[in-house]
């Protein structure tokens, strides 16, 4: 199951020493979870190779859709979705002609609603863009963002997606800067099952440090979902 273990003396080392305050247990605590996000990734490519045009799929924060190309070459329905207008104009002609791939230019949250998307800083830098573009977020308003460079979007509610399908959805990949705290507060605070089979999620615990003892929490209490894997490791 998803709560990684370690399985080297450094990693055991590293699990050790997470629990240090200050830099020391932050630096382990970064070690670890490279680690354990390069376990989840091979986990979710084992996944791609068992899907097929019968399942429906979802990618979360697609920007350009990196992880939406490897979710279409399965053949399963994928619906992609990116709240930034002008990086979905990219993932929207990237995948035009793909029978297969629905793109969403919409945020995901844990409710229906409209929020501001806030830029990072260095998104109109043609070599910065791709890395900066990657970091926008409907939460954060820290250094690292350019709080003159936002855009209204509209953001629909997770839940609301994941059960509009009839069919169980098979995979979903979530990394959305952020708003994945309030959506795994509603899914931890559900009980199973849930209408997805597979959830991957990039967690941003080292932006909100308060937010540690809580995503290590829901990491155990995954480990003892019997109906749905949910993978809060993703890199």
């Amino acid at each position: 199951m998803p709560h990684y273990l370690p399985r080297t003396i450094f990693e055991t080392l590293l699990a050790q020493t997470v629990g240090i305050p200050g830099y020391i247990g932050r630096s382990s605590r970064r070690k670890l979870r490279r680690r354990f996000g390069k376990r989840s990734l091979s986990e979710f490519e084992s996944i791609l190779k068992k899907l097929s045009k019968d399942d429906i799929v979802l990618d979360l924060g697609a920007n350009i859709g990196e992880i939406t190309a490897q979710l279409a070459s399965t053949g399963a329905k994928v619906h992609a979705y990116e709240p930034d207008p002008l990086t979905f104009s990219l993932l929207d002609e990237r995948f035009r002609e793909f029978n297969n791939v629905v793109t969403h230019n919409k945020a995901v949250g844990a409710k229906t609603g409209s929020a501001r998307l806030r830029r990072m800083k260095g998104v109109a830098d043609p070599n910065k863009w791709r890395a900066a573009s990657e970091g926008a977020s409907i939460r954060y308003t820290d250094q690292r963002m350019n709080l003159d460079d936002s855009v209204d979007v509209e953001i629909l509610s997770f839940m609301n997606i994941v059960n509009s399908h009839e069919k169980r959805i098979k995979l979903i990949k979530m990394d959305i800067e952020g708003a994945e705290w309030d959506i795994l507060d509603t899914i931890f605070s559900m009980p199973e099952p849930f209408n997805f089979e597979y959830l991957f999620v990039e967690t941003h615990e080292m932006l909100e440090l308060d937010k540690i003892p809580l995503v290590d929490e829901y990491r155990l209490r995954s480990s003892g979902f019997s109906h749905s894997y949910v993978d809060l490791y993703w890199p």
